[in-house]
Formats: C-alpha cells, structure tokens, sequence
C-alpha cells in the first residue's frame, strides 16, 4: 500500500493522458494502424477495398493474423457509446462517495497531505467541477440515447477499451490537484461553502462552458435529424467541419481554467486531459474531411476548417 501511497496521482493522471496524445499521433502515422482504428463508423472501408485507406484508396497492411493481431482486431457495436457516459457517472460518483466520506480507497492512493493550500484547489472548486463534469457525462448519455438512430456501425474493441479507461482516469484528474485540501478537512461538509463569491475565472468561463454545451447539443441535434452519412450544411457545420469537437474542447479548457489552484492560470492536470482529447478529436476531424472530400468532392468541403476557425 506504500507503494501506491509514494505514487504521485497528479503525476498518474497527467502521464496517462499524455501518453494518450502521443500514442494517438503514433497510430495516425502508421497506415495499417490508422486505418484499423481511427477508421470506423462512416469511415469504415467496404468489403472491397478492406486492405485499402479509406480517405486516400492507397493500399495499407494486412491485418496482423496472430492471437494478439486478432484480439485487436475485434469490434463492437458504436452503440456501445453510451457505455462511456454510464461508465463516467459511475466513476464520479464513487469519487464523491470516497471525498465525501474520505474513504479507504482514496486514502489509499492519496499521499499524505503536505498542508500547502496554496498550491491546492479549494473544496467548493472541487465540488464544482465535479458537478459540471456529471452534468457533462449526463448531458451526452441523454444524447447518446435520444439522437442516435440504429445501426451496424462498429468500433474497434481496442478503441472501446481506451476510451473506458480515459474516462475512469478523467473522474480522477477532476479532483486530484485538490486531493491536500480533502484529506486536510475534518468535515467536507463544514469546508463547503455554496455561498462563496465566484472567481473571476468562474464568472468567465462558467457562461463559456454553459454556451459550447448548448452548441454541441444542437451539433448533435442536427447531426442526428441527417440521413445517414450527408454532408451537414447547418451554417455552423458550412465554416467548420467539426464543431462539436471545437465545442468539446471549449469545455475542457473552461474546466481546467475553473479548476485552477490559486495562483495559477490553469489546472494542468484538467490542460493535460484537454491536450489528449484535442489531439485524439484532431486526428478524428482530418480523416473526416479527408473522406468527406473522397466522397462529397473538394469543392463543397475544402472551404471548411477542420476544428480551429481561420487556423486548422
């Protein structure tokens, strides 16, 4: 139990997702593997062209035939989505079960605390996040579950796999850089204060992660009232190819900047977690234009940027 106790959590969490990021860049630079997993839903390749890039028609490897190769190779129904935002409810609110009740889990991996607040997020900070971070995974499994209409599309197991971890370590980031300030509290419910003045930052940015949840929420909306597989022409979609992704990463910026210890900027911990989904939602967002473009033709999707308005 020292072992785990001696292991930084910040340090965890933050490796996890930017080994994530780099690991993500790495699939995309390999043609076998890139197709493999970053290649599903829409961009599936069709029976005839299996061994082909389904953006470029050039050939890519085989797929591997060994037990591992054929272990990876496995899919399962992208309905299973909604798997994630279950999974992430689940994750939070065992997380504020073992706050609230500083249990013997959290205890566990949680270093002694060193009773420097100043280099901690407060209590009312970590309740807040972990509020809007359930109201988040809330929001999309209603999504998942009302929007999106029935299909054969799958997702590589590997990719399922990935993802139930990242939301596992993301229910952790939310409270980690104020794991002193939990263990350091007698009383939660004493430190809590729901009537504190908002920061700045909060004032700010709370609008801000409100705005881009309510834009996603119409993306999908309309994403979800297409028939399948057509070009979206809702204005938002005709300047950006992927505005819910832009949106996604709003919110993530919006919570680590909210979730900041005093005297900084942000929650590096929180910038770490937005560097892994901008990465993995950056790479997702060029193989859709690069398909859109095979399919729809370069005039009518070219125009359109990526994920970042006037830059990419």
């Amino acid at each position: 139990m020292e072992s785990l106790k001696e292991t930084n959590v910040v340090q965890v969490t933050r490796g996890f997702f930017i080994f994530g990021a780099a690991a993500g860049l790495a699939i995309n630079g390999v043609p076998f593997l890139r197709a493999r997993y970053l290649d599903y839903g829409a961009r599936t390749p069709t029976t005839k062209s299996n061994n082909k890039d389904p953006t470029t028609g050039k050939p890519v490897a085989p797929s591997n035939s060994s037990l591992l190769g054929k272990i990876f190779g496995l899919k399962v129904p992208h309905a299973y989505f909604y798997h994630y935002y279950v999974f992430s409810l689940v994750c939070s609110f065992f997380w504020g079960i073992q706050i609230l009740s500083r249990g013997p889990i959290l205890r566990t991996i949680v270093p002694d605390p060193s009773e420097n607040d100043a280099s901690m997020m407060h209590i009312d900070q970590i309740v807040f996040v972990w509020a809007l971070m359930v109201a988040q995974a809330s929001r999309r499994l209603h999504e998942t579950i009302s929007f999106i209409k029935p299909s054969a599309s799958t997702m590589p197991v590997f990719i399922y796999l990935i993802g139930l971890a990242y939301y596992f370590i993301l229910s952790i980031a939310v409270w980690a850089e104020g794991s002193d300030a939990i263990l350091t509290r007698d009383n939660i419910f004493n430190s809590f204060n729901i009537l504190v003045v908002p920061t700045m930052k909060t004032m700010i940015f709370f609008p801000i992660f409100i705005c881009a949840s309510g834009i996603q929420n119409d993306c999908h909306r309309y994403l979800a009232s297409l028939e399948r597989y057509t070009l979206p022409m809702h204005p938002i979609f005709q300047r950006i190819m992927c505005p819910h992704y832009t949106m996604e990463c709003i919110i993530y910026l919006s919570l680590a900047i909210m979730a900041a210890p005093k005297g900084r900027m942000v929650n590096w911990t929180l910038m770490a977690n937005l560097l892994f989904v901008f990465v993995n939602l950056a790479l997702v967002a060029d193989r859709t234009k690069k398909w859109s473009i095979a399919k729809f033709g370069n005039e009518r999707v070219m125009p359109r940027w990526r994920m970042i308005p006037l830059i990419w």
